[in-house]
């Protein structure tokens, strides 16, 4: 929902919407806003004196994250070839802009990581503040390297291919590889080989050069078939317990065949940790199944316990138990069955509704439940507490909203934001009883529900009063 924008002055659109971000996402005054405002028409002109993108900055009241609400996008770098404002700045990426926004200090030729960890630059940042003195954003001028250092890292290169070019020896090379790398010339016997490769044939006291590659023994290939083609080929082998990965280069020099370099790659670690992936991957299956029959096996004893009891408390207090028990079932279910990576937010909270119709929903009740929106795709703990507290929130619905009805519709809307999104539970019931005043409410419920979203999800949580009904909002960070 748009913030309302209650100055006077009619504003352009990067305006209103600078505006519209500070007023969501902080509780800085008019003034300060008008400070930020202005500071932002100054950007055109900062990015030209600094060659430079400009922007600026300023910090979350919840969550302490730094936001871009302005930005100029300088023809010469432009490096994220896109607007940005309203996007998340990452602390880990850029933690100049952090200590700007947290202390004022300011800071010039930083390094910084941004576009998603592709690109290294330089920073300067400085404080934004107002008439008091107080910090309420930072500009922000991000630029390359200095031109100087590119024409000396360029020429270093140019030297470095000049003398690779002209006969460097291939030794001062192949030691500072990984690999083991021998070089074979068009007889089939080795003419070089690296210390790495040394190792693969303890047996053999001297060099490995003179050697032929059948001798050698270290592929299952024939060298003549080898030099036949000029392609790239690949193969795996087991010499003496380990794994390796063999690289067959053809060395050509004017589209002529000159001999084959082996690259070898020991991928023993590789093929024992996929093999631990196997084992592992059996016993998760395993503990997912033991886990769901755990949590049937309390949900079992604590209704035996409450048919025990004439009390009417005890029997609500095991019905609540139980539901939450039941939810938290659901949820491992659905996550244990689905791959994360190929199953989104909105895909997995539909399988969880029609389970928890199954389960929490008494046969008195004919409650339609839709999930609608946008389709979000978390990280498996984001996940996890979004499916929990959708759920809550849905137990919360049927227990106040339709505690004395036999038809309903709750909706839960899910929209993609950028760098918030949000969903929306509505319900046409009877409301939350007057007595619920903020959304910390009295209830386990909503005390549970509220720390997950500010602990767990950097969100917020807000109870919409309607005319019929209720509507219940939260928002949380996008991974």
């Amino acid at each position: 929902m748009p913030v309302k924008n209650d100055f006077s002055e009619k504003f352009n659109a990067c305006d209103n919407k600078l505006i519209e971000i500070v007023k969501k996402l902080t509780r800085l005054e008019k003034e300060d806003i008008r400070t930020l405002l202005e500071v932002s028409h100054t950007l055109p002109y900062i990015s030209a004196l600094e060659d430079g993108d400009a922007y600026i900055d300023i910090l979350t009241e919840e969550n302490n994250l730094a936001v871009v609400v302005a930005q100029h996008r300088n023809p010469k770098w432009d490096f994220y070839k896109r607007d940005i404002v309203g996007e998340i700045m990452w602390r880990s990426n850029e933690p100049a802009v952090y200590r700007a926004l947290e202390t004022g200090v300011t800071s010039r030729g930083l390094r910084a990581i941004i576009a998603k960890g592709k690109l290294a630059i330089r920073q300067n940042v400085s404080a934004i503040t107002n008439t008091g003195g107080e910090v309420i954003g930072c500009i922000i001028v991000e630029r390359d390297f200095e031109d100087k250092d590119c024409v000396e890292l360029y020429s270093d290169i140019k030297q470095f291919d000049a003398e690779l070019y002209s006969g460097i020896e291939l030794q001062n090379i192949g030691e500072y590889t990984n690999d083991a790398i021998i070089v074979f010339d068009m007889q089939g016997i080795c003419t070089y080989a690296n210390s790495k490769a040394s190792l693969l044939f303890p047996h053999i006291d001297n060099s490995l050069a003179g050697f032929t590659f059948d001798d050698m023994g270290c592929s299952d290939k024939a060298f003549s078939e080898l030099i036949k083609t000029a392609k790239t080929e690949y193969s795996e082998v087991k010499l003496k317990g380990h794994n390796y990965i063999i690289t067959y280069n053809k060395i050509c020099e004017s589209e002529e065949l000159q001999g084959i370099a082996l690259v070898v790659k020991d991928i023993t670690d590789l093929r024992e940790k996929e093999n631990e992936l196997a084992i592992k991957s059996v016993v998760v299956n395993e503990i997912h199944h033991r886990v769901k029959n755990n949590l049937q096996m309390i949900i079992s004893l604590i209704g035996l316990r409450a048919n025990q009891s004439e009390s009417r408390e005890v029997k609500e207090f095991s019905n609540e138990i139980t539901n939450r028990i039941r939810n938290i079932t659901v949820t491992h279910d659905v996550l244990a069955q689905t791959s994360i990576d190929d199953a989104g937010l909105k895909v997995t909270l539909d399988r969880v509704m029609k389970n928890f119709k199954t389960y929490i929903l008494s046969d008195e009740l004919d409650l339609q439940i839709d999930v609608k929106g946008d389709e979000i795709y978390l990280k498996p703990d984001s996940m996890t507490v979004v499916i929990m507290i959708v759920a809550e929130l849905m137990q919360n619905c049927i227990k106040h909203a339709f505690s004395n009805v036999k038809t309903g519709h709750i909706t839960a809307l899910i929209k993609k934001g950028d760098p918030f999104s949000t969903i929306r539970i509505r319900d046409d019931g009877v409301g939350f009883n007057d007595t619920v005043k903020d959304v910390t409410g009295s209830s386990m419920g909503l005390k549970l529900v509220n720390s997950l979203i500010k602990d767990k999800l950097h969100g917020t949580l807000n109870i919409i009063h309607l005319d019929v009904g209720t509507e219940i909002v939260f928002t949380f960070v996008n991974d």
